[in-house]
């Protein structure tokens, strides 16, 4: 490939399954290059769509939090796959209400942790009516971590969703190793019902200051696992800070009776 060429790759959906629980094969596509490059997915369907950035193989880590939305029309998700052959996960689920994720013939409920052993190019993908936020996922080898929503609304000020589209949610998260505690966020641009931001804790008893430019100011003390979850107004910029690292994640809210 030349410098500044993109090429895009289409697969097709090779993996049906049933919306409740899974362990499935999916495709896993290993990209490889004699020179750096970007990669990024694209996951579209009739209506919907989400992207993700994807991280090189020597940026992943051993210890992940999933970030999804709640309450959710569809499912809460998440899935694991290993990068390397005999890679042992351990996965232990929030104190969220309604968790339950089922493997097999057992549930695993708020609180509880599954242990699984997966090689290269393995995929575990879990689903939960329940938020999965705080899903905390340790190996003894890099893995990556996705998580978001099968479909969902964000809409804080009308949780039912009534009025408001719908979209799938997705993206590659971050490992622990490269949180950081100071963050300034910008309202997204071009639109007007605001966002969501939800920032989720690695320790015990973090404390995080929200200061914004509208004078909204949040101060919250969590432990890990834990999230803060507030809504941002559009139009305007926040400074993060935390004492302890942090990941700090932006969802833009569904639009309502035609607004942005």
């Amino acid at each position: 490939m030349k410098r500044n060429f993109v090429r895009a790759f289409v697969l097709h959906d090779l993996s049906k399954h049933e919306t409740t629980i899974l362990l499935v094969k999916y495709v896993v596509v290993n990209c490889s290059a004699t020179d750096e490059v970007m990669v990024y997915g694209s996951n579209k369907e009739k209506n919907s769509n989400d992207a993700f950035l994807a991280y090189p193989v020597d940026t992943l880590g051993s210890e992940y939090y999933a970030v999804t939305h709640s309450p959710s029309e569809q499912p809460c998700e998440m899935m694991v796959i290993g990068v390397e052959d005999g890679t042992t996960v351990n996965i232990t689920y929030p104190n969220n209400a309604n968790v339950g994720v089922t493997y097999g013939k057992v549930t695993y409920g708020a609180g509880d942790t599954q242990t699984l052993t997966l090689n290269r190019f393995d995929t575990y993908q879990a689903q939960s009516v329940g938020d999965l936020s705080g899903a905390h996922v340790v190996s003894d080898k890099p893995v990556v971590m996705f998580s978001g929503n099968q479909l969902t609304n964000v809409n804080p000020l009308d949780p039912n969703g009534a009025g408001g589209t719908r979209d799938h949610m997705v993206d590659q998260l971050m490992p622990v190793k490269t949180w950081g505690k100071e963050f300034g966020y910008v309202a997204t641009g071009g639109r007007t019902v605001g966002d969501d931001i939800k920032i989720l804790v690695s320790e015990d008893a973090t404390t995080i200051k929200v200061s914004c430019s509208s004078g909204l100011s949040h101060t919250f003390t969590k432990d890990a696992g834990e999230f803060a979850e507030y809504h941002s107004p559009s139009s305007i910029v926040c400074s993060v800070s935390a004492d302890k690292p942090i990941m700090l994640t932006v969802i833009t809210l569904s639009g309502l009776s035609g607004s942005l």
